[in-house]
């Protein structure tokens, strides 16, 4: 809940009531006249620090008139006091309240309170430890992240920190559809593809995959390859409608004509300067590494041919060094690159890498509120989502501090506040604080927003995101709680119980709270991310409505705190100060549960200062037994 500090100016409005006080500035001609004193502290910040010098600079006293059946925007007045009196040293922590008499004008007092900190009883961010993105096996270090579990799970992932795989994009129309496929076109795919950012920009995009992904992964991951020249579907009569299985049949039909086509002198449709189809497995691990295919078909919503998706595992060929086999791919119309929006190429090139969509495929409810690249394709990739593909390493705070955050998007800065038992990594539970800024890759989206969807944060403030990335084997009774290299997928997502529960919990497929053990009587499911807001309405809940798509109220700023117990429980599935991880494992068998009331969230948070550049946050942890 957003928290505002009462300025006793309720006391902005107060008249002189019953009598007109005469007034002693020189501007004001008439005697006996109504009059008003407006006292604002809005200016003045509600946090200081022991030992700095009260600074009351922002402090507005205005004296205003009734003239002409209206309140006059008034004149500035010095002739008051205030206790404590600005400049005065601060040597005691703790609430604070000053008092501001102004006896020329009225007898009434005015007050405010600010939180003076002391400053030398917390500690900062070089205090804390970096979170890891690595893991221990055999006495080396190995890298952690979703390729990691991917590849656990007999999944090849693009690997999101790997600059020698290479993108193979192709063209695809069908017949009669011969007029898309045309160099224009190419031309416009190749700079949503490969552009620099000076290239996407004189085309009037915000970026292109490649720069993109360069900037969101601070140089960690380099996108290149090559786009193919435009490739008639060879599948039955070469109509769209001969296409039964969408993409898996077009990258089969794709990956035989280049092969053919390269034998060719001068390798045929490809052109002298192909490349060959090994070019493609820059790992060597006998798979192409990313296959893009752009189709000349109009998108058709709601269909599962003539969208955008991505897919892993729909083939079934082993390992091949020579003729690498297929495996990833990507399938969108080229009706989403129109306008030159890169936004579904970078959102369907994020699922390449392992990461998942964070709306609800059955439309349940809204995690996420919609502003993040995974969700309704805005901004810039989340901090978690940077954070489980290696590239930022979030600073972990379990003990009281003070934490100045530049924004996230171009700093990759973010707190940790880990879970108890936290295992280091990004593969755990945890809240997230990121500063969100219209900077970066989040400017354009955030001010202009993307395409049809809703704009982002127009202002800068702090987003807290919860994250249950826990790892898993087969099922969520084998939780790689302690070695998360171990597991083989995500235990949880960001559908209502789980992908194809159609909101059922009994087709729930991940774990829960059980009503018996929830204090509201409803099954809860778990979320990988959710967004948790520093104000909502009961209707626009972004754990429990649909729809819901977050604005500037979402984010913490000056004065804000944020208490579990104080509004926001509801956010969690055990409705409760508890985290998921309190429901303990007994059986395989979901009946069998045991919840540890031990397992609770106790840390407290407050932002204490915003600028455009950085933000300040004061974090708080309760001690057992205090």
């Amino acid at each position: 809940m957003r928290k505002k500090y009462i300025i006793a100016l309720m006391s902005m409005c107060l008249l002189s009531c019953g009598h007109v006080e005469e007034m002693h500035s020189s501007s004001l001609i008439q005697e006996k006249q109504p009059t008003k004193l407006i006292v604002d502290f809005s200016g003045v910040s509600p946090y200081a620090y022991k030992g700095d010098k009260l600074d009351l600079s922002g402090l507005s006293v205005r004296v205003s008139r009734f003239v002409d059946f209206k309140w006059d925007a008034g004149e500035e007045v010095s002739n008051y006091e205030t206790h404590p009196a600005a400049g005065e040293e601060l040597k005691e922590a703790g609430e604070l309240t000053i008092t501001l008499k102004a006896e020329a004008y009225t007898s009434l007092e005015y007050t405010y309170s600010i939180n003076v900190i002391d400053k030398a009883a917390y500690k900062e961010g070089e205090d804390f430890a970096k979170a890891l993105t690595t893991y221990q096996k055999d006495g080396e270090e190995h890298p952690l992240n979703m390729y990691t579990i991917g590849k656990n799970g007999g999944l090849t992932y693009f690997n999101p920190l790997s600059k020698e795989q290479k993108i193979l994009v192709v063209p695809y129309y069908f017949d009669g559809e011969e007029e898309v496929a045309n160099e224009d076109n190419r031309e416009m795919i190749e700079k949503t593809f490969f552009a620099t950012q000076e290239e996407a920009e004189s085309a009037n995009q915000p970026y292109s995959l490649k720069s993109y992904y360069e900037a969101s992964s601070f140089g960690k991951k380099s996108i290149n390859g090559f786009v193919a020249p435009w490739f008639k579907s060879h599948v039955g009569d070469g109509s769209a409608d001969a296409l039964a299985n969408g993409g898996v049949d077009a990258a089969k039909d794709i990956k035989n004509q280049y092969l053919a086509e390269y034998e060719k002198t001068n390798h045929g449709l490809l052109g002298p300067n192909a490349y060959p189809w090994t070019y493609f497995d820059g790992d060597g691990d006998g798979f192409l590494d990313f296959l893009w295919i752009i189709y000349s078909h109009p998108m058709t919503y709601g269909t599962s041919n003539w969208w955008a998706y991505t897919v892993h595992n729909a083939f079934t060929e082993p390992s091949n060094k020579i003729t690498p086999s297929l495996r990833t791919f990507c399938w969108a119309s080229i009706d989403f690159l129109t306008g030159r929006k890169p936004h579904v190429v970078v959102h369907e090139s994020g699922h390449s890498m392992g990461l998942v969509d964070y709306y609800c495929y059955n439309a349940s409810w809204s995690p996420m509120g919609g502003i993040a690249m995974m969700d309704h394709n805005i901004g810039e990739q989340d901090a978690f989502s940077k954070f489980s593909l290696g590239w930022i390493n979030p600073t972990v705070v379990d003990e009281d501090a003070i934490i100045d955050l530049k924004p996230y998007a171009s700093s990759g800065e973010a707190i940790l506040l880990p879970s108890p038992s936290y295992n280091g990594t990004a593969f755990d539970e945890y809240f997230l604080l990121q500063f969100e800024a219209p900077v970066g890759l989040n400017k354009r989206d955030y001010l202009f927003g993307s395409g049809d969807a809703a704009k982002g944060f127009l202002n800068p403030g702090l987003r807290l995101l919860h994250v249950d990335a826990r790892t898993k084997k087969e099922t969520v009774s084998s939780l790689c709680e302690e070695h998360p290299e171990q597991g083989t997928a995500l235990a949880y997502d960001n559908s209502k119980f789980g992908r194809g529960s159609m909101n059922l919990a009994e087709k729930c497929t991940t774990d829960y709270f059980e009503a018996s053990n929830n204090p509201s009587s409803t099954d809860r499911s778990y979320t990988l991310i959710s967004t948790i807001p520093a104000s909502y309405e009961p209707s626009r809940n972004t754990i429990n409505s649909k729809g819901v798509v977050l604005d500037d109220n979402a984010l913490f700023r000056v004065g804000d705190r944020f208490d579990i117990n104080e509004g926001w429980k509801e956010f969690l599935p055990s409705n409760s100060n508890l985290w998921d991880k309190a429901r303990k494992h007994d059986a395989a068998d979901y009946g069998e549960v045991s919840v540890d009331k031990e397992c609770t969230i106790d840390f407290t948070f407050e932002v204490v200062s915003l600028s455009e550049e950085n933000i300040r946050v004061k974090i708080d942890y309760q001690r057992k037994g205090e």
